[in-house]
């Protein structure tokens, strides 16, 4: 898969997005990473190594992928479409009042270079029909969910192709 992501050149020294350090060491079933962290499947599968024995998933303070500053999965089709829009997000926003639903891009701005990503959001919708073309996973997250959990998010006035 030819590399389509969101990417600066500070994202080489800081890596941030690749580290759990609150989380470090803890154990989690499929369910609870579902659950507390609205963690698809695949994106449990490819972040955290899983014991057989305990059937759980292990998180350590880096990605499993991650090795000194490197990515083993960087530019193949196991590389998530989180890390490959990180710090955009596609956020779902429930409306009660309607009984809709609506995606909207959001940039968290817990990463400490929030700013310098923002003339990219454009780029997430290529990213989308990549992925798209491709049939692999796109990860969609809760807003209510997402802000719960430390998130820091801002919504963008960005249209987002149909995801489908």
């Amino acid at each position: 898969m030819e590399a389509i992501m969101i990417q600066h050149e500070v994202c080489e020294s800081c890596k941030g997005c690749c580290r759990y350090d609150d989380y470090c060491t803890n154990e989690f079933s499929e369910e609870e990473l579902q659950r507390h962290f609205c963690f698809s499947r695949h994106m449990s599968q490819t972040f955290f190594s899983f014991d057989k024995q305990k059937n759980k998933f292990i998180m350590k303070k880096y990605c499993q992928h991650y090795d000194n500053f490197h990515c083993d999965i960087y530019n193949t089709d196991e590389f998530p479409f989180v890390c490959a829009t990180y710090p955009f997000f596609i956020i779902i926003k429930k409306s009660f009042l309607k009984h809709e639903s609506t995606l909207h891009l959001a940039i968290d701005r817990n990463c400490p270079h929030w700013k310098l990503f923002l003339e990219q959001a454009d780029k997430v919708d290529q990213i989308i029909k990549k992925y798209l073309e491709k049939d692999l996973p796109i990860d969609i997250f809760p807003q209510k969910k997402m802000h719960s959990l430390g998130y820091r998010l801002t919504l963008l006035d960005t249209q987002l192709p149909s995801i489908s």
